[in-house]
């Protein structure tokens, strides 16, 4: 049996509550903006102060966490309630500033933040209002907020993680990124008053660029090897195996460190600390697993251990020899369960619909019926083992989109934060995906279809 689960609805609303989110503080930031300002210009006296603070504070606490608010069913009136302070923080701040123009620009900078900021968060709110019949039924929240949620705060203490633990490792490459950076636009400066002419703020593009480099260069070198990492990080690791080829695929344009291994093991290292064996002759790594470099012809036993050991394994769609020979360990060491294998958000669907086809033919007296032998029209994300079925996480259609990858980062972010949660207790069978998929997020429909 094949399941389908389709993520758009939940993509979608997803995308609109973080949109709020940005939106929301932005209107919270440019209140505070114009407050200060009109201080300054003495237009608004300290006495008018307190009142503003009062409702600024009061929006910063009704706009918080708005994916917990989603569960909870306050999300609607929470957001009503932030939007309808401002036009009082408006009339706050024009009765307190003084007569005349004072008054009048306070007025238009308050109706002017109200319509930068309104419609994304009344866009949320219809979104909600949309949904809100599927959510009471929900077992537990836990999982609607690790698919929906963007709390920073977590994100970094990944980061710190996959750096061993270590703050200073971690924070030594935005230091010395700032340094570089600063240092650039300094010798600038006094380069162009040396010669005699002036660019102005020009240079700060060239500085910004080499502090981008900087960045990116230190934290490869602050990366830790995978068997050092796995000493500090206790947790099963995420075993990464993928062809050497696709280490810098999808490589941002002026951010060569950003590559699509990048990105999805920043999630997946919410399971455990993501490893990976370096390509032979490799002096540094690039961003993403951290390596473990195999010596020798004895190779394959190495990478055997490495299964073995690993809480997932995760694989990047291909067709070499070696990437299949990987699969074909994985499955006869541990069974297809806690097997997740990535489809690539390549632009070349051709290029894709090949890989798919060489996978799917070279390993089918291992994956059964389950899998269709050709690349669906639907557009796949990831597909992972419940036994003998196949579950399939599709995204949204992009259309014809010049580059996928960053239109369809929302799209493998929830896939991958799906997955580690259907991890925590790995199904059985599709049926059971299924049972999962109503009990904890029926924003995403599942649809099964028998194997022939």
């Amino acid at each position: 049996m094949t399941v389908t689960l389709d993520l758009a609805p939940a993509i979608a609303l997803q995308r609109r509550i973080s949109r709020a989110a940005f939106f929301t503080g932005l209107m919270i930031y440019l209140e505070g903006a114009v407050t200060l300002v009109m201080l300054r210009e003495m237009a608004l006296p300290v006495a008018a102060l307190l009142p503003i603070v009062l409702v600024m504070g009061a929006q910063a606490v009704l706009i918080r966490r708005p994916a917990s608010l989603l569960v909870r069913g306050r999300l609607v009136a929470s957001y009503a309630a932030a939007l309808l302070l401002t036009p009082a923080f408006t009339a706050l701040l024009a009765l307190g500033s003084r007569r005349g123009d004072p008054t009048i620009i306070a007025a238009l900078f308050g109706a002017l933040i109200l319509a930068v900021t309104a419609w994304p968060t009344v866009a949320a709110m219809r979104a909600a209002r949309t949904h809100r019949s599927q959510l009471p039924g929900v077992a537990s929240p836990a999982v609607l907020l690790a698919c929906l949620s963007f709390d920073v705060r977590t994100m970094i203490a990944n980061r710190v993680r996959s750096f061993g633990g270590d703050r200073v490792r971690w924070a030594a490459p935005f230091v010395t990124a700032v340094l570089a950076g600063a240092a650039t636009l300094i010798a600038l400066a006094l380069l162009q008053k040396a010669l005699g002419f002036n660019l102005g703020g020009a240079i700060g593009q060239p500085a910004a660029l080499v502090g981008i480099w900087v960045f990116y260069l230190s934290m490869r070198h602050a990366k830790l090897r995978a068997p050092v990492l796995r000493e500090r990080d206790r947790r099963a690791p995420v075993l990464i195996l993928r062809e050497f080829n696709d280490d810098a695929l999808m490589t941002q344009r002026f951010n060569a460190g950003r590559s699509f291994e990048h990105f999805f093991t920043g999630e997946l290292d919410r399971i455990g600390p993501t490893i990976s064996v370096g390509r032979p002759g490799e002096r540094l790594a690039p961003l993403g697993a951290s390596r473990e470099y195999l010596a020798g012809p004895d190779w394959k036993h190495a990478v055997g251990t490495m299964i073995g050991d690993a809480a997932v394994v995760s694989f990047l769609l291909g067709d070499s020899e070696n990437l299949l020979w990987e699969f074909r360990q994985s499955v006869a060491t541990r069974g297809k369960d806690r097997t997740l294998v990535i489809v690539p958000p390549l632009d070349d669907r051709a290029e894709l619909r090949r890989r798919w086809t060489n996978f799917t033919h070279a390993t089918a007296d291992l994956i059964g019926t389950g899998l269709p032998t050709e690349l669906p029209d639907a557009p796949v994300l990831a597909f992972l083992f419940a036994r003998d079925d196949v579950v399939l996480f599709v995204g949204r259609d992009l259309g014809r989109a010049r580059s996928r990858f960053p239109k369809a980062k929302a799209d493998y972010r929830l896939a991958l934060r799906l997955f580690g949660c259907l991890m925590r207790e790995p199904p059985a069978s599709g049926r059971d995906v299924e049972a999962f998929m109503r009990e904890h997020l029926p924003l995403v429909a599942a649809t099964a279809l028998q194997s022939t």
